[in-house]
């Protein structure tokens, strides 16, 4: 058995991160290539997007965000 297939997450938005593409896989699961309201691109994992852990490039800190 090997692990299971990545859901596609590709054009989705998660806060202000909007999903470009897939990464690389790493030991610590799916990545995604997300493109920030402001403008940087920033690598995220999967669950994290999901979970509402990640909502920005880290432009945020400091501020609050509603959306």
């Amino acid at each position: 058995m090997g692990r299971p297939v990545a859901e596609d997450l590709k054009g989705r938005t998660f806060g202000m991160l909007r999903v470009v593409q897939r990464s690389p896989n790493s030991s610590y699961g799916a990545l995604w290539y997300c493109r920030c309201r402001c403008g940087r691109l920033k690598e995220v994992r999967a669950t994290a997007l999901k979970n509402g852990n990640v909502k920005s490039c880290g432009c945020l800190m400091g501020r609050k965000y509603i959306g």
